[in-house]
């Protein structure tokens, strides 16, 4: 299984509880507008938890490093 920031993104059959993170991951929720559901490593139940921004389709590459890196005002 891999775990990050205490969810799991990705379980292999070898996992000794595999049967049950599929069982968890066939009853998903619908996801609201906006948010996400992921499955938490620690008690394998679902959170709820917001979706980041996109990204400004706008921004091309050149902007988007003088932001990063101090050169946009």
């Amino acid at each position: 299984m891999i775990v990050v920031d205490n969810y799991i993104v990705a379980v292999e059959a070898k996992d000794s509880n595999y049967a049950e993170i599929m069982a968890r991951i066939a009853e998903k929720p619908e996801d609201p507008v906006g948010y996400t559901h992921k499955l938490r490593a620690d008690n394998l139940e679902w959170e709820l938890v917001d979706n980041p921004p996109e990204p400004d389709p706008e921004l091309d590459d050149a902007e988007a490093f003088n932001i990063i890196f101090g050169g946009a005002e």
